[in-house]
Protein backbone atom coordinates (compact mmCIF):
# COMPACT_ATOMS: atom_id res chain seq x y z
CA UNK A 1 0.00 0.00 0.00
CA UNK A 2 2.35 2.52 0.74
CA UNK A 3 4.27 1.48 -2.64
CA UNK A 4 1.01 2.50 -4.38
CA UNK A 5 0.63 5.53 -2.60
CA UNK A 6 1.49 9.26 -5.36
CA UNK A 7 3.63 11.46 -4.85
CA UNK A 8 2.33 15.26 -5.60
CA UNK A 9 4.97 17.17 -6.76
CA UNK A 10 3.60 20.60 -5.06
CA UNK A 11 3.18 19.49 -1.73
CA UNK A 12 6.30 19.02 -0.13
CA UNK A 13 8.52 16.78 1.12
CA UNK A 14 8.91 14.33 -1.36
CA UNK A 15 10.08 11.76 0.90
CA UNK A 16 8.12 9.54 3.21
CA UNK A 17 9.50 7.37 6.24
CA UNK A 18 7.16 4.24 7.09
CA UNK A 19 8.27 2.36 10.46
CA UNK A 20 6.48 -1.39 10.51
CA UNK A 21 6.86 -2.77 13.66
CA UNK A 22 7.35 -6.91 12.67
CA UNK A 23 7.76 -8.19 16.02
CA UNK A 24 9.17 -7.13 19.56
CA UNK A 25 12.19 -5.40 19.06
CA UNK A 26 12.43 -6.07 15.18
CA UNK A 27 11.22 -3.25 12.82
CA UNK A 28 11.81 -2.45 9.27
CA UNK A 29 12.01 1.28 7.90
CA UNK A 30 10.02 1.84 4.24
CA UNK A 31 11.90 4.82 3.02
CA UNK A 32 9.85 6.30 0.01
CA UNK A 33 10.91 9.20 -2.04
CA UNK A 34 10.38 10.50 -5.56
CA UNK A 35 13.04 10.18 -7.81
CA UNK A 36 13.47 14.09 -8.65
CA UNK A 37 14.47 14.44 -4.77
CA UNK A 38 17.33 11.55 -5.23
CA UNK A 39 19.30 8.93 -7.72
CA UNK A 40 20.52 5.54 -6.41
CA UNK A 41 23.87 6.37 -5.55
CA UNK A 42 21.69 8.72 -3.09
CA UNK A 43 20.13 5.92 -0.80
CA UNK A 44 23.30 4.55 0.72
CA UNK A 45 24.33 8.26 1.35
CA UNK A 46 21.85 8.65 3.25
CA UNK A 47 21.08 5.89 5.00
CA UNK A 48 24.55 6.21 6.18
CA UNK A 49 23.40 9.37 7.48
CA UNK A 50 20.92 7.86 9.24
CA UNK A 51 22.09 5.45 11.07
CA UNK A 52 25.25 7.12 11.96
CA UNK A 53 22.50 10.06 13.77
CA UNK A 54 20.78 7.43 14.90
CA UNK A 55 23.35 5.91 16.88
CA UNK A 56 24.70 9.29 18.26
CA UNK A 57 21.14 9.73 19.16
CA UNK A 58 19.84 12.02 17.24
CA UNK A 59 22.52 14.56 16.99
CA UNK A 60 23.46 16.75 14.31
CA UNK A 61 27.15 16.72 15.50
CA UNK A 62 27.89 12.99 14.81
CA UNK A 63 27.47 13.94 10.75
CA UNK A 64 30.42 15.56 8.51
CA UNK A 65 29.44 18.79 6.75
CA UNK A 66 27.50 17.99 3.83
CA UNK A 67 28.37 18.93 0.42
CA UNK A 68 25.59 21.46 -1.64
CA UNK A 69 24.03 19.78 -4.43
CA UNK A 70 23.98 23.39 -4.91
CA UNK A 71 28.04 23.12 -6.19
CA UNK A 72 26.62 20.89 -8.54
CA UNK A 73 24.28 22.72 -10.69
CA UNK A 74 26.91 25.50 -10.62
CA UNK A 75 29.16 23.09 -12.25
CA UNK A 76 26.36 22.02 -14.56
CA UNK A 77 25.28 25.38 -15.41
CA UNK A 78 29.85 26.30 -16.64
CA UNK A 79 29.44 23.48 -18.69
CA UNK A 80 29.98 23.69 -22.85
CA UNK A 81 26.47 23.31 -23.89
CA UNK A 82 27.48 24.18 -27.44
CA UNK A 83 29.82 21.67 -27.99
CA UNK A 84 27.55 19.27 -26.26
CA UNK A 85 24.51 20.04 -29.00
CA UNK A 86 27.54 19.75 -31.40
CA UNK A 87 28.84 16.55 -30.67
CA UNK A 88 25.04 14.81 -30.59
CA UNK A 89 24.27 16.45 -33.52
CA UNK A 90 26.99 14.24 -34.89
CA UNK A 91 25.88 10.89 -33.50
CA UNK A 92 22.17 11.37 -34.28
CA UNK A 93 22.89 12.74 -38.15
CA UNK A 94 20.80 10.58 -40.68
CA UNK A 95 18.14 9.38 -38.04
CA UNK A 96 14.21 10.16 -39.72
CA UNK A 97 12.67 8.13 -37.07
CA UNK A 98 12.85 6.62 -33.24
CA UNK A 99 13.27 2.65 -32.98
CA UNK A 100 10.20 1.54 -32.00
CA UNK A 101 8.74 -2.64 -31.00
CA UNK A 102 5.67 -1.85 -31.44
CA UNK A 103 3.63 0.63 -33.04
CA UNK A 104 2.87 4.10 -30.84
CA UNK A 105 -0.58 4.85 -30.16
CA UNK A 106 -1.32 8.11 -28.39
CA UNK A 107 -4.81 7.25 -27.22
CA UNK A 108 -3.28 4.75 -25.05
CA UNK A 109 -4.60 5.72 -21.15
CA UNK A 110 -1.67 5.92 -19.05
CA UNK A 111 -1.09 3.26 -16.59
CA UNK A 112 1.27 2.91 -13.66
CA UNK A 113 4.28 0.83 -14.83
CA UNK A 114 4.81 -3.02 -13.71
CA UNK A 115 7.60 -5.06 -13.30
CA UNK A 116 9.30 -8.22 -14.90
CA UNK A 117 11.62 -10.19 -12.87
CA UNK A 118 13.89 -12.83 -14.45
CA UNK A 119 16.69 -14.79 -12.96
CA UNK A 120 20.25 -15.05 -14.70
CA UNK A 121 21.68 -18.52 -14.06
CA UNK A 122 25.06 -18.27 -12.77
CA UNK A 123 26.22 -20.10 -15.36
CA UNK A 124 25.00 -17.48 -17.73
CA UNK A 125 26.05 -14.73 -15.46
CA UNK A 126 29.69 -15.95 -15.74
CA UNK A 127 29.89 -16.40 -19.67
CA UNK A 128 29.04 -13.06 -19.80
CA UNK A 129 31.07 -11.42 -17.27
CA UNK A 130 33.93 -13.62 -19.02
CA UNK A 131 33.42 -12.19 -22.86
CA UNK A 132 33.47 -8.59 -21.28
CA UNK A 133 36.88 -9.41 -19.45
CA UNK A 134 38.19 -10.92 -22.31
CA UNK A 135 37.55 -8.19 -24.66
CA UNK A 136 38.36 -5.24 -22.51
CA UNK A 137 34.56 -4.08 -21.61
CA UNK A 138 31.93 -3.68 -19.02
CA UNK A 139 29.24 -6.36 -18.65
CA UNK A 140 26.95 -3.05 -19.24
CA UNK A 141 28.78 -2.65 -22.87
CA UNK A 142 28.42 -6.44 -23.59
CA UNK A 143 24.56 -6.32 -22.26
CA UNK A 144 23.73 -3.06 -24.35
CA UNK A 145 24.75 -4.93 -27.36
CA UNK A 146 23.06 -7.84 -27.13
CA UNK A 147 19.82 -5.62 -26.62
CA UNK A 148 20.40 -4.13 -29.77
CA UNK A 149 21.02 -6.73 -31.78
CA UNK A 150 17.51 -8.26 -30.16
CA UNK A 151 15.99 -4.21 -31.10
CA UNK A 152 17.38 -4.96 -34.42
CA UNK A 153 15.53 -8.02 -35.01
CA UNK A 154 12.38 -6.75 -33.46
CA UNK A 155 12.50 -3.58 -35.55
CA UNK A 156 13.57 -5.16 -38.78
CA UNK A 157 16.25 -2.17 -39.08
CA UNK A 158 20.11 -1.64 -39.09
CA UNK A 159 20.56 1.48 -37.45
CA UNK A 160 18.87 1.31 -33.47
CA UNK A 161 19.08 3.81 -30.98
CA UNK A 162 17.47 3.42 -27.13
CA UNK A 163 18.10 5.13 -23.99
CA UNK A 164 20.23 4.32 -21.17
CA UNK A 165 21.03 5.97 -17.47
CA UNK A 166 24.55 7.70 -16.64
CA UNK A 167 25.63 7.94 -13.48
CA UNK A 168 26.46 11.97 -13.90
CA UNK A 169 28.26 12.83 -10.82
CA UNK A 170 31.36 14.37 -12.72
CA UNK A 171 35.01 13.55 -10.61
CA UNK A 172 36.17 16.70 -10.52
CA UNK A 173 33.23 18.10 -8.23
CA UNK A 174 34.65 17.81 -4.53
CA UNK A 175 32.81 15.81 -2.52
CA UNK A 176 30.32 14.69 -4.87
CA UNK A 177 30.47 10.94 -3.72
CA UNK A 178 28.28 12.31 -1.00
CA UNK A 179 26.00 14.63 -2.29
CA UNK A 180 22.31 13.58 -1.84
CA UNK A 181 20.19 14.58 -5.01
CA UNK A 182 18.91 14.23 -8.98
CA UNK A 183 22.58 13.44 -10.91
CA UNK A 184 21.39 10.72 -13.08
CA UNK A 185 20.57 11.50 -16.60
CA UNK A 186 19.21 8.98 -19.74
CA UNK A 187 21.24 9.85 -22.83
CA UNK A 188 20.78 7.94 -26.07
CA UNK A 189 23.10 5.51 -27.53
CA UNK A 190 22.81 4.94 -31.50
CA UNK A 191 24.41 1.05 -32.72
CA UNK A 192 24.55 0.62 -36.46
CA UNK A 193 24.89 -3.13 -37.44
CA UNK A 194 27.37 -3.95 -40.04
CA UNK A 195 26.49 -7.78 -41.01
CA UNK A 196 30.51 -8.33 -42.07
CA UNK A 197 31.67 -6.77 -38.42
CA UNK A 198 32.50 -9.25 -35.77
CA UNK A 199 30.55 -9.09 -32.25
CA UNK A 200 33.71 -7.80 -30.57
CA UNK A 201 34.17 -5.15 -32.62
CA UNK A 202 30.88 -3.80 -32.68
CA UNK A 203 30.76 -4.16 -28.55
CA UNK A 204 34.46 -2.13 -28.61
CA UNK A 205 32.43 0.78 -31.06
CA UNK A 206 29.56 0.88 -28.65
CA UNK A 207 31.71 1.36 -25.39
CA UNK A 208 34.24 3.57 -26.88
CA UNK A 209 31.74 6.04 -28.51
CA UNK A 210 29.80 6.17 -25.32
CA UNK A 211 32.78 7.06 -23.40
CA UNK A 212 33.73 9.87 -25.92
CA UNK A 213 29.68 11.55 -25.83
CA UNK A 214 30.02 11.10 -22.01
Amino acid sequence: AERERRFDLSVPPLLRLLLIKLAPGLHRLVITSYHILMDGWSLPVLVRDMAASYAAGGGRGALPPAASYREYLAWLAGQDKDAARTAWRAELAGLDEPTLVAPADPARAPVIPGSVKTEVSAELTAAVTGLARGCGLTVNTVLQGAWALLLALLAARADVVFGVTVAGRPPELAGVESMVGLFINTVPVRVRLDPGQRVGELLAGIQERQAALI
